[in-house]
């Protein structure tokens, strides 16, 4: 006669591989509402992934139009205190602005504003092909405008992030030149030395920044420069 442990413990294994058997995997159409699931799971994620995205670069373009604000609050006031300058820093007296100039003809794609807004978010967003034609429309229609020597400093500032640094000496060489009595002109300077130094032009870098130094000591850009070295 078998012993009651022996007896309990075969039932109970006898209980436990009777369980097992009852619940098996699923499989065939039992699987279908599972793989649907997860793929409707799927779906969703890479849904929030590309809302999350376009969010992201919102983000970057209101920061980017929050900066440009500022830095334009920062300009008008430096132009209320500075005095006029011509070429590379020559003073001259009560030289007129022509920031108020109207469009060259009507075909332009839009108002000065939009079109500058639009060619910096793009330039923010790091899309420069792009930011790169919005600043030169805004150039060839509204050459006059306010913003245009922003306008054409931005645009070195395009070729400069692409790397193309003898086009971005170019394109920031005409900010000082077009534009003598812009806010913009030191920065273009130190930009000029940054991209001449990547050319290895050293001792072209080294003369730009003197100039900048000499013409406009209290500047941001030639203060900058002093800490760098």
């Amino acid at each position: 006669m078998r012993s009651l442990p022996r007896v309990c413990g075969t039932l109970f294994l006898a209980l436990v591989m009777t369980g097992c058997a009852v619940v098996p995997p699923p499989q065939g159409e039992n699987i279908l509402p599972l793989q649907a699931e997860m793929a409707q799971i799927r779906n969703e994620q890479q849904d929030l992934a590309l809302q999350l995205n376009a969010t992201r670069e919102k983000i970057q373009e209101v920061r980017a139009l929050v900066r440009e604000q500022e830095l334009s609050i920062a300009e008008l006031r430096e132009r209320m205190v500075a005095q006029k300058v011509t070429g590379y820093g020559e003073k001259a007296a009560n030289v007129p602005e022509t920031k108020a100039l109207p469009p060259k003809d009507s075909a332009a794609p839009g108002s000065p504003t939009e079109i500058y807004l639009k060619a910096f978010a793009d330039y923010a967003s790091g899309r420069y092909q792009q930011a790169i034609l919005g600043f030169e429309a805004f150039m060839e229609f509204y050459p006059g405008n306010y913003y245009a020597d922003n306008a054409q400093y931005w645009l070195g500032e395009c070729y400069y992030a692409q790397e193309q640094f003898s086009r971005a000496v170019e394109e920031f060489r005409k900010v000082a030149e077009n534009y003598p009595q812009g806010s913009k002109t030191p920065e273009a300077l130190f930009k000029i030395a940054s991209a001449l130094q990547e050319l290895n032009r050293d001792a072209d870098a080294e003369e730009a920044l003197e100039l900048l130094r000499r013409k406009y000591p209290d500047s941001a850009a030639a203060q900058k420069s002093l800490q760098a070295n």
